[in-house]
């Protein structure tokens, strides 16, 4: 079980892996996050809402 434990050096010896994980998850949530706003011309969080107009085709 002691093998498995991490050491002092640990966080040191992976710091660049983790903060290369971190940046990536962070960095596809923001880009997702862009793309949506891009696309859908609205603020995140804003729900929407149905128009109060009910447009019927000219059959």
């Amino acid at each position: 079980m002691r093998d498995r434990l991490p050491d002092s050096q640990w966080f040191e010896r992976h710091k660049g892996k983790l903060g290369g994980f971190l940046a990536g998850s962070l960095g596809t949530i923001v880009l997702t996050l862009f793309l949506v706003v891009a696309i859908t011309g609205e603020p995140h969080g804003r729900t929407f809402q149905p128009s109060p107009n009910v447009v019927y085709p000219d059959w």
